[in-house]
């Protein structure tokens, strides 16, 4: 179980850093209207996105193993 926390923060982090970098880059360059900025502000987003549903599925799945069932009630 120590694998999934360490890649979703590797996702989260690539999408957080490296694509606000990038992002940057080509807003400098082509500006923040060009279409090419915009995918890399969604591809940065979605990164983003996916680490923190990767994280949240880890950590529910850990609470599952260590209590073999999990009861919610949202009352």
């Amino acid at each position: 179980m120590e694998s999934p926390p360490i890649i979703s923060g590797f996702i989260y982090v690539a999408g957080a850093l490296v694509f606000e970098l990038i992002g940057g880059e080509i807003a400098s360059i082509y500006g923040v209207d060009a279409l090419i900025y915009a995918a890399s502000y969604t591809i940065e987003e979605f990164l983003e996105t996916i680490g923190v549903i990767l994280l949240i599925y880890t950590v529910l799945s850990y609470i599952e193993f260590k209590n073999k069932s999990i009861i919610l009630n949202l009352a």
